[in-house]
């Protein structure tokens, strides 16, 4: 099954079309968990799930090679009449094959190995959607007289702002508001694409162009901020959702071969990624640190403290900064705020939960 959803991820993302596509394609945690978003989105029957399963690719290929050597089906024929030849084996299956499959879609009896998650469900194609649809507003916007580009601006950037917000990846989000933020060139947001291109333009119209980038920055930057703030606050002491994710990302960082882990029984393991997946973010960090967990993440896969935070950041939905003041409260030594980073309170308990999980 495992192998399957990774196959089925990997087929949709390649034909996903979205914006910012590439902050998710280029990053390993931001792709973990856009993976575990999908395998939980809304299922939709796929038919190159079915057409696989009984007209293989290499096949299909090898009939797609001959029957595109043949030509064309049709040719005139006696009083202008076309002579239909036989469909070459490649369109016949394909036909055949696509009349079952809807057929079955109709009689409600395609199988459940013919269906996958619908990855265009998911929220953060929803919200990256949303983001692109301000953008094209902005780009398509008449700026002539009259036009109040504070507001305009302000009112935009507060569509984009809330958009980011409704992402369950906070790093994702922040990374495409930087892009957005730092797009000078205007590579998203361009005059170019104005229905204004091409025309007469005055230099004031121009101007105001860059005027509304420039403030459309501005009420950007200072959301920026407040997202930050809002958003590790809101995090601290909330739990985490519970994310089909966390066994898979076990099973891939030796988490099972801990010593205190690998001494569990399956289900005592099983209750284990339960609990952490209900936990709140400070309970994690310190039972992570009691399992050995953190030290094994340090030893074996990063090296620089920075990656490891960015890392469990984005896999745990949390900013950077929770998880990094969370670790360095579990240091007596440490000076970071206790008051804000709170998994030091959690380290009697997190012992006690492990003794007693069965």
């Amino acid at each position: 099954m495992e192998e399957k959803n990774i196959i089925d991820f990997n087929r949709e993302f390649s034909a996903l079309k979205i914006p910012f596509k590439t902050l998710i394609d280029n990053s390993q945690e931001n792709k973990e968990l856009f993976f575990a978003e999908f395998l939980k989105a809304e299922k939709k029957p796929c038919f190159s799930l079915y057409l696989n399963q009984f007209y293989p690719e290499e096949e299909r290929n090898k009939d797609a090679k001959e029957a595109s050597s043949k030509g064309a089906h049709y040719e005139s024929g006696t009083k202008g009449m076309p002579k239909v030849y036989p469909l070459p084996e490649y369109d016949k299956k394909l036909n055949e094959l696509t009349l079952v499959f809807s057929d079955k879609q109709v009689k409600g009896n395609l199988g459940k190995e013919f269906w996958c998650p619908d990855i265009t469900k998911t929220n953060t194609v929803k919200q990256l959607k949303e983001v692109e649809k301000t953008l094209e507003i902005l780009c398509n916007y008449e700026l002539w007289e009259g036009v109040n580009i504070h507001k305009e601006a302000e009112v935009r950037g507060e569509s984009i702002l809330l958009a980011l917000k409704n992402i369950n990846n906070p790093n994702l989000a922040l990374e495409v508001l930087g892009v957005i933020i730092d797009d000078n060139e205007n590579k998203v947001l361009t005059i170019i694409s104005s229905p204004l291109f091409n025309k007469k333009i005055p230099s004031k119209i121009w101007d105001t162009w860059r005027a509304l980038k420039a403030n459309f920055n501005l009420a950007l930057e200072k959301g920026k901020v407040e997202f930050i703030n809002t958003r590790e606050t809101e995090i601290i002491n909330n739990t985490l959702p519970k994310s089909s994710i966390f066994k898979g990302i076990f099973s891939s960082y030796g988490f099972f071969e801990l010593e205190k882990v690998n001494r569990l029984t399956d289900q005592q393991k099983d209750n284990l990624v339960m609990k952490l997946s209900a936990e709140s973010v400070p309970y994690v960090i310190a039972m992570f640190n009691y399992l050995g967990f953190l030290k094994h993440l340090e030893t074996h896969h990063f090296q620089a403290k920075d990656k490891l935070h960015t890392w469990l950041a984005e896999w745990l939905g949390v900013v950077k900064r929770t998880v990094k003041g969370n670790m360095l409260v579990l240091s007596d030594k440490s000076k970071e705020d206790r008051g804000r980073y709170t998994s030091h309170e959690y380290k009697s308990q997190v012992e006690n939960d492990y003794k007693n999980i069965k």
